[in-house]
């Protein structure tokens, strides 16, 4: 935590009368607060392609055109009955 928390630190302490426990009500703060900040930093922006959340928008869209292009090849160049475009036989 930064220099100016040390006096409430020392207050904990002398009016719980034990130091441990400041000591470790500092560290669980400092836990919470950057465990907040990274949490923060991770959902911020979802559109980049670096973390663990992300949506990949060039991927997704590859995939599109892909599956764009091979149906309309098929519906072009091959027999539009109504069995074989639906898949049946």
């Amino acid at each position: 935590m930064p220099l100016f928390f040390g006096p409430y630190y020392a207050w904990v302490a002398e009016e719980t009368g034990s130091f441990v426990f400041a000591l470790f009500l500092s560290l669980f703060g400092s836990l919470a607060l950057v465990a907040l900040l990274n949490v923060a930093t991770d959902l911020e922006d979802p559109f980049t392609e670096f973390g663990r959340d992300s949506i990949r928008i060039m991927v997704e869209l590859e995939e599109l055109i892909k599956a764009l292009d091979f149906n309309y090849y098929n519906q072009k160049y091959h027999s539009s009955a109504p069995d074989q475009k639906y898949g049946l036989r």
